[in-house]
């Protein structure tokens, strides 16, 4: 056996299959498929580590930290009794885990009074988006989120939400690397 235990060999034997597999179907012509894979696993645990691909609760502080030092944020200006930040709440869920280059964050309107006063939050939810400390988008209500021609409701899809935030410009899949503030688009 050599020191290996069932599950480590039982994952080198999966490894092994699936090479054999590519290369008989000639996907690996040249491309290291071992180092592509070690470099996605090391690009995840960088994406964890930085809290990228979930959607998380700041504080105030918190928030300015983020705002400043991340390259793209989307945050949630949330009240909890308010059932239409619940509803916000999934779709940005879904989104977060879908665009790990973006930072999705949420932060308590109501225990958050200075930057409820400094971004004159009104409406709630409100989602503010950032692209290098700057807001870049600001969406008050679902207004924005139902298309003009359909009836004012609180159902809507996840994909009007990705539409405006990629109209603002702040979705992105892929991780950058370095300081997130100081890289070019």
């Amino acid at each position: 056996r050599g020191g290996m235990s069932s599950d480590e060999e039982g994952e080198k034997e999966e490894r092994e299959k699936v090479k054999a597999e590519e290369a008989a179907d000639g996907l690996d012509a040249g491309f290291d498929w071992e180092e592509y894979r070690e470099r996605r696993l090391r690009e995840m645990k960088r994406a964890q580590g930085l809290g990228l691909g979930c959607y998380a609760t700041a504080t105030e502080q918190e928030f300015l930290k983020l705002t400043t030092t991340v390259r793209l944020v989307v945050c949630h200006f949330y009240h909890d009794d308010f059932a239409r930040c619940k509803i916000l709440d999934e779709h940005l869920t879904n989104l977060a885990k879908k665009y790990a280059g973006t930072k999705f964050i949420r932060v308590d309107a109501e225990h958050s009074p200075f930057l409820t006063q400094k971004l004159a939050l009104r409406t709630l939810p409100c989602l503010l988006c950032f692209r290098g400390g700057v807001v870049v988008g600001r969406f008050e209500g679902f207004g924005d989120f139902i298309e003009p021609s359909k009836p004012y409701t609180d159902h809507f899809p996840t994909a009007s939400v990705e539409r405006r935030l990629t109209k603002a410009g702040v979705l992105s899949r892929e991780l950058s690397k370095g300081k997130h503030r100081d890289e070019d688009d």
